[in-house]
């Protein structure tokens, strides 16, 4: 089983977009990665010095305002470097964690009643993150100076409609049958 510390290169990457702060790195995954990757800060700031003692990071107090304790750090060519023979290996397929799913698929022990409510929240979630995933693409597409990462910025916000697309139509389909299975009095 690969071994591979994603987290390491996630960091790497969003430092590869300029100098950031734990803060601000943890605050880039909330509002850009969302939909396809979190970090929290428990597992950033341990990770930032222990890529600074790699050598792959350093403090960047360049950007540091006087009396902000928030401390910058910029990727080095050695960061860098490293950030790229990754970016060039195979990735690995992780299996996928969905908790809505795992209590669908056990739900014959409580009947449709209570996965109605759950599935309905989750189709409220996926057309909020259909609206900002929207919104993002309008944003790239909106730049007036060109950037090659916005060109792959874009590229992960289609497959992310998509996939929220799809988790639309499953829910309003899955939706309409627990519907279906509550008018025929199939509940526990």
């Amino acid at each position: 089983m690969d071994r591979t510390n994603r987290t390491k290169f996630a960091i790497l990457g969003v430092l590869s977009s300029g100098p950031s702060s734990g803060y601000d790195i943890k605050k880039f995954c909330e509002e850009v990665l969302a939909y396809f990757w979190h970090e929290s800060y428990g597992q950033i700031y341990p990770l930032l010095r222990s890529l600074e003692s790699e050598g792959l990071i350093r403090k960047d107090k360049k950007g540091t305002a006087k009396g902000d304790r928030r401390i910058p750090y910029a990727i080095t060519a050695t960061g860098k470097k490293e950030l790229q023979e990754w970016l060039s290996k195979p990735f690995s397929e992780q299996p996928p964690r969905n908790e809505l799913l795992l209590k669908v698929f056990f739900s014959n022990l409580v009947g449709p009643v209570p996965v109605i409510a759950q599935v309905q929240a989750y189709l409220d979630a996926q057309k909020r993150l259909q609206g900002a995933l929207k919104e993002a693409l309008s944003g790239i597409e909106e730049q007036t100076e060109y950037s090659e990462q916005m060109v792959y910025w874009k590229m992960t916000v289609k497959l992310g409609m998509r996939l929220c697309n799809a988790r639309v139509a499953w829910c309003q389909e899955t939706l309409q049958e627990l519907e279906e299975l509550k008018e025929k009095g199939k509940s526990v």
